[in-house]
């Protein structure tokens, strides 16, 4: 059946039911038919929500029970579970604010914290190294040599001492250094040496010199023979107080010899000798390989024990 078409029923209206309730149908009837409004009156908003479609009001009164079924339902929109699920508003949790508020006020307190101990604290005095000793180092080389052997006079005597370093095995014509410790930092100065071998000199010899001195052992066939070559501060004086310390100088150096004793002279006297054109004072005892001598060359004096080491060192020198 077509919802357009409506079955045959009887329509009842309300005139016969009040016609029989009053028995006088008559005085019901109207003399007059009153026409409709122009504009039916608008219900309120509040009362239109609630009344029922034109739909609806059919499907209730005119449509049997029976066949509701068969009509078509209205779609239904699709209701998903989040959107029956009342939105919540998440709020800040109060323990996270106070953990946050703690590591903030700890960061702060850190950093005033460097601050005063970067501004605050005194700098520390540098570290001071540990004080070791310099070695001490003999004065520079006045003439070539193949050795250098520092001794200490705190084991033994000089005189002890070269006559140890005099039993050492070296090569013929060679040059050893000797070099003197009157301690564990300091050598022995010119003076001082000259005191350790009870050599005796005229008092205004020193002066004519400078402190720089070396030591020499000497090898020859014969034996070991000492050399002093000093640094000269005044020639001509030197030359001077030289000739003045001839009168002893043979007996002021008798602990020169560290292995073999000086015999007799040759010669009252000093003699001339002449090597390379550089003259030599010298006294044979008695013979050349063993005397005293001394020159001047260059800026050096050289004092020696016998005619090959002075002529050696006279090579060193010029060569």
């Amino acid at each position: 059946m077509a919802l357009n078409s409506l079955p045959d029923y009887k329509i009842r209206t309300m005139k016969d039911d009040l016609a029989k309730l009053a028995g006088k149908p008559e005085d019901i009837r109207t003399t007059k038919e009153v026409a409709p409004p122009e504009k039916l009156p608008i219900a309120p908003k509040k009362f239109r929500a609630s009344l029922p479609s034109t739909e609806e009001l059919i499907t209730k009164v005119f449509i049997p029970k029976s066949k509701k079924s068969e009509l078509p339902s209205p779609p239904q929109p699709k209701i998903t579970p989040s959107q029956t699920k009342p939105v919540k508003i998440k709020k800040a949790k109060p323990k996270l604010l106070i953990i946050l508020i703690i590591i903030l006020l700890i960061a702060m307190g850190a950093l005033g914290f460097l601050y005063w101990y970067g501004k605050e604290k005194p700098e520390s005095p540098p570290a001071e190294e540990e004080y070791q000793p310099e070695t001490p180092q003999p004065s520079e080389y006045l003439i070539p040599v193949e050795e250098t052997k520092i001794i200490s006079l705190e084991t033994n005597s000089l005189s002890d001492l070269l006559r140890q370093e005099a039993q050492l095995d070296q090569p013929i014509k060679s040059f050893k250094r000797i070099a003197i410790l009157k301690n564990e930092n300091e050598f022995l100065s010119l003076s001082e040496f000259l005191q350790e071998l009870e050599v005796n000199y005229p008092p205004y010899f020193l002066p004519q010199l400078k402190e720089n001195y070396n030591i020499f052992l000497f090898n020859q066939e014969t034996g070991k023979r000492l050399l002093l070559i000093v640094e000269t501060e005044n020639i001509e004086n030197l030359r001077e107080q030289l000739t003045i310390w001839e009168e002893t100088m043979l007996e002021d150096f008798k602990n020169f010899y560290p292995i073999d004793k000086p015999g007799q002279p040759a010669s009252e006297s000093f003699l001339d000798d002449i090597y390379r054109d550089i003259a030599i004072r010298y006294i044979n005892l008695p013979f050349s390989t063993l005397t005293i001598n001394y020159t001047i060359i260059n800026n050096l004096l050289i004092i020696g024990t016998s005619k090959e080491a002075i002529y050696t060192a006279i090579d060193n020198v010029l060569d």
